[in-house]
């Protein structure tokens, strides 16, 4: 991820909120009103800055998260990590996990091991 100098100040802000609340739904509109601007400019912005989207900034986060709790924590079904992560079922988590990484999260446990 490239950082930039002239990054504007709530773009960390925003970030981070992110990062903090992944498990959480996305609502960007509400992000854009705490940084204080249109939601087309902080979508334009953290796009221009951070090369992601904020809903795909987010789900790289949720598959980070989830690729750690699959390698460390083989008790967990798929279903609770899914839940763990944010995802309300562990079919729209699979489904996600493999769209990102091109294998199932069971694939990716059993490959981990």
């Amino acid at each position: 991820m490239t950082v930039h100098a002239d990054l504007p100040p709530y773009l960390n802000a925003i970030k981070k909120s992110i990062e903090d609340g992944y498990k959480y739904p996305l609502n960007e509109e509400k992000l854009a009103r705490q940084a204080g601007v249109s939601l087309s400019k902080l979508q334009h912005d953290f796009k221009s800055y951070y090369c992601s989207s904020l809903k795909d900034f987010q789900v790289s986060i949720r598959i980070r998260v989830a690729k750690e709790l699959l390698r460390c924590n083989w008790q967990y079904s798929i279903k609770r990590i899914a839940i763990e992560v944010g995802y309300k079922s562990g079919e729209s988590f699979a489904n996600v996990f493999k769209k990102i990484t091109g294998i199932t999260p069971s694939h990716f446990r059993d490959n981990a091991m």
